[in-house]
C-alpha cells in the first residue's frame, strides 16, 4: 500500500502479481464488504494513472 485515503476508504497499492506486471497499480477499498483486490477496471499501468482515478485526487482538485 503506497497511499491510504481514509476519507474515501480507498488506497493505492502496487502488486506485481494478479493484474501485474501489465497493470500493477490498483485502487482498493481499505475496509468493509468490498475490501480486496478490486475489479480489473481498478488496475493501472502507472501510479499516476491510479492516483488520477482515485477519490484522493478528486478531493484534492476541489480545493483549488
Amino acid at each position: 500500500m503506497v497511499l491510504e485515503h481514509a476519507a474515501s476508504n480507498t488506497g493505492i497499492c502496487y502488486c506485481a502479481q494478479g493484474f501485474g506486471p501489465k497493470s500493477p497499480w490498483g485502487l482498493l477499498f481499505l475496509k468493509g464488504p468490498h475490501k480486496g483486490m478490486g475489479m480489473d477496471s481498478s488496475w493501472f499501468q502507472s501510479l499516476e494513472e491510479a492516483f488520477r482515478d482515485s477519490h484522493a485526487f478528486d478531493l484534492g482538485s476541489e480545493s483549488s
